[in-house]
């Protein structure tokens, strides 16, 4: 029976659905205390989550970044940079957009300078 609802599931292109329905038939003494709507809402989560993964990095690939790993952890404030680090943390929200903020003349080039 799992093996039929595993295919099926396959089938639909629900695998992480599946994936996640192995898992708690496989671990069945974990699940067991957890309510149907509980393993349900898992099983949908580990579906939707999976999508939504795969989509972010469909999306970082079809930018063709130079460097698809950078993030704002990254970046080295060194003095002679003049890099203003509050403003930069300010900006990862992109709540400057949301409010209307963004100003025609800053702009982030290809070495990290803010003009």
């Amino acid at each position: 029976m799992k093996n039929n609802t595993v295919k099926k599931l396959k089938s639909m292109r629900l695998p992480a659905f599946a994936k996640a329905y192995e898992k708690q038939i496989d671990q069945e003494t974990e699940y067991c205390s957890i309510s149907f709507r509980e393993r349900l809402m898992l099983l949908v989560d580990a579906e939707y989550d999976s999508r939504h993964n795969n989509n972010i990095k469909r999306l970082i690939k079809n930018a063709k970044f130079s460097d698809s790993s950078a993030f704002l952890g990254n970046i080295e404030y060194l003095p002679d940079q003049h890099l203003n680090r509050n403003l930069l943390e300010s900006m990862a929200d992109n709540d400057y957009i949301r409010q209307w903020l963004n100003d025609p003349s800053f702009i982030i080039n290809h070495t990290s300078s803010i003009f």
